[in-house]
This record gives structure tokens, C-alpha cells and sequence, in this order.
């Protein structure tokens, strides 16, 4: 089986779906994330490419960590998804899809309510489009003339923040130290909630 993420930024899989993921690896799946984002934008500080380079090592220790590949890094500018042309990301997920024919793609919901971030907006919607249109062969036409052919996910997985709409549950009590490990291999953003969090209470 193959299982492929199509998250925000870099440690965005890790927090939402960390503990599935590193239990869908540890089952036998190859497990692949591909990431919107340079994450160039989650900090306090001011030196963006610097955090655009650690973010990418820090996603691939994660990966590791998860059990999963190398991740995908599509490299668009944090925080600025909202402001592509229109249907980029759409035909960059089709392309990833159709490419790597996963049998089930975890993103987040995109009809989760109070998502305040433009760039989860955005990859929910881009995903949502791939994933339920990425079977159809007159949909983005020009794949086919690539070689890349039609391909139907079977299993979708989408994660949010209201329990209260969870319609599944998946059992991580095996892999949530994995997780949490996965988490920690993110510490320019675990250091950044923290000292972000501070900041809004001092405020």
C-alpha cells in the first residue's frame, strides 16, 4: 500500500497525523509527504532563507523518523499559497497523485470549520479537487500526453481539529512515541509555539 500526505508546511504532518502515518509505515506501507510550503514564514526572527534550510532538514529527520521517505518539497512561499494562480496546487497534487498511484492520501479537512490559516485552506481545497477528480482522464488532460495516467484514490483520510465531525479514529497507541519524536525533529517550531504563545500572553 502506499499512503501519501499532502500537508501545508513541514512539521504539519507530523502534529496532525504523525502517530497514522508511523502506523501505516511500521504495517509495511510506503509512506510519502509532500509538502506545499518552504516554511519560511513560522518564526519570531527575520532570517528567512536560513529557516527556509533548516525547515527542509529538520522535514527530512522527520520523515525518517516517521518511517517514511524522503519528503516532497514543493517549495511555494509560506503564507502566500492564497496567492498562486488559480488551480497550481490543484494540478500539483493531480501530478502527485498520478504519479506515485497512492491507495489512500491523508490532507486535512477541508470543510473544517474555523481554520484560520490561508495556506491549510488552500492545501484542503487543492487536495480535496486531486484526490476526488485525479481519475478522470479529460480532467488536466496534458498528464496523459506526460505518460502519467488516470488514477482513483480508494481511501480518504481527512484530519481537523473538531472532534465532534471525526467519523474515524485511528488507534496510535503503538506509534505515539514515534510521533512525539517526529514532533521534537521539528524544533525550530517547537521552540517557535513556545515562544509564540508567551508573546500573545505577554501581550
Amino acid at each position: 500500500q502506499t499512503v501519501l500526505a499532502l500537508v501545508p508546511h513541514p512539521d504539519d504532518a507530523e502534529f496532525a497525523a504523525g502517530g497514522t502515518l508511523a502506523r501505516f509505515a511500521r504495517e509495511g506501507a510506503r509512506v510519502l509527504i509532500a509538502i506545499a510550503t518552504d516554511g519560511g514564514a513560522g518564526s519570531l526572527h527575520h532570517d528567512r532563507e536560513a529557516l527556509v534550510r533548516l525547515r527542509a532538514a529538520e522535514a527530512g529527520r522527520a520523515a525518517a523518523v516517521l518511517g517514511a521517505q524522503a519528503p516532497i518539497l514543493l517549495g511555494h512561499r509560506d503564507s502566500e499559497l492564497d496567492l498562486l494562480p488559480a488551480g497550481v496546487l490543484r494540478e500539483q497534487f493531480t501530478r502527485l497523485i498520478r504519479r506515485h498511484r497512492p491507495d489512500l492520501v491523508v490532507a486535512e479537512d477541508p470543510l473544517a470549520p474555523h481554520e484560520v490559516h490561508p495556506d491549510h485552506r488552500a492545501v484542503a481545497w487543492a487536495a480535496s479537487d486531486a484526490v476526488h477528480f485525479a481519475h478522470l482522464p479529460l480532467f488536466l488532460p496534458q498528464h496523459l500526453q506526460e505518460g502519467l495516467q488516470p488514477h482513483f484514490v480508494v481511501d480518504k483520510y481527512w484530519y481537523g481539529g473538531d472532534p465532534a465531525r471525526a467519523n474515524r479514529v485511528v488507534d496510535i497507541g503503538a506509534t505515539i512515541e514515534v510521533k512525539i519524536a517526529a514532533i521534537a525533529a521539528h524544533r525550530s517550531q517547537v521552540e517557535f509555539l513556545v515562544e509564540d504563545l508567551a508573546l500573545q500572553a505577554r501581550l
